[in-house]
């Protein structure tokens, strides 16, 4: 038997790849293989399968804090967006800020908070050297 790369959800809002050449043999653990990584992340120009990329890279090599934060981006998307068209990048920065500015003008002052946090932690995490699957 052949196991093909498949997706494991968690908590539905990210996925890891697991790729096996042969099937395990009995008291053998799992390879999980990650997919090369080669670009720099950019949130005003990411499609929706690179972030969630993204966020698996932050919930499986992070903390808290980084889950926390995948979580925020990843359910960030549009409605619909990653099923519908997972390969076109999207301003996702963009995207939030909008979030923040319905917020405000609406009475909503923790959630515009809570964004206003989230899109300054982006920017960070533009900065640095941190690299995203093109891979899905």
């Amino acid at each position: 038997m052949h196991i093909t790369p498949a997706r494991l959800s968690h908590i539905g809002t990210a996925s890891a790849q697991v790729a096996l050449s042969q099937p395990p043999r009995k008291n053998e653990a799992l390879q999980i293989e990650r997919p090369p990584s080669v670009a720099r992340v950019d949130f005003s120009r990411i499609t929706p399968r690179q972030l969630q990329a993204y966020c698996d890279e932050l919930i499986f090599t992070g903390g808290d804090a980084e889950f926390e934060d995948a979580s925020a981006l990843f359910t960030s998307l549009p409605s619909g967006i990653f099923e519908s068209d997972p390969d076109k990048p999207i301003d996702l920065a963009g995207h939030i800020e909008g979030m923040i500015e319905f917020d405000r003008n609406n009475g909503f002052d923790a959630l515009a908070v809570f964004y206003a946090g989230l899109l300054e932690r982006m920017k960070l995490m533009e900065a640095k050297s941190v690299h995203l699957s093109v891979v899905a």
